[in-house]
């Protein structure tokens, strides 16, 4: 069994997504149509390890194949790229600022196991998150220069 979070580790886990959250919001009023709506479908279940681009066009009534020309040309991304660094974006605030275990914060964010969380992380930032943890290194997809890491 998971022992709770600590008040210190849920108030950065609430921070980070609050900003990922705040991210969001803010590319929503850059966009509109299908991105706007796919955008507040991401912000609403951001840590959801069930979502995925197919299952949130569907509930918004999207064809998958129709949402990701749209979103990249607005975002200049694809969704589930943006998803996933929203999702990093937390986990980095979370291995920087907390004694959490990687695995754990992999499971915060909606990832079902350490394997899946570091070979994802691994591919998108070119580092696994452990080797991010060790050298303390923000990757410059996400910031490098934000203060705190």
């Amino acid at each position: 069994m998971l022992r709770p979070l600590d008040d210190a580790e849920t108030d950065v886990l609430i921070e980070a997504a609050t900003r990922a959250r705040q991210q969001i919001d803010q590319d929503m009023h850059r966009t509109d149509g299908k991105t706007r709506h796919m955008l507040g479908a991401i912000r609403d279940r951001l840590l959801d390890p069930a979502i995925n681009v197919s299952v949130l066009a569907r509930e918004l009534g999207f064809e998958p194949n129709t949402l990701s020309p749209s979103f990249h040309a607005a975002l200049g991304t694809t969704p589930w790229a943006y998803i996933q660094d929203r999702r990093f974006e937390v986990a980095i605030k979370l291995m920087r600022r907390t004694a959490l275990p990687v695995w754990r914060v992999g499971m915060l964010i909606g990832y079902p196991n350490l394997c899946t969380f570091s070979r994802a992380f691994k591919r998108r930032l070119g580092a696994t998150p452990t080797r991010l943890v060790r050298t303390r290194q923000a990757p410059a997809t996400l910031g490098a220069s934000q203060p705190g890491w």
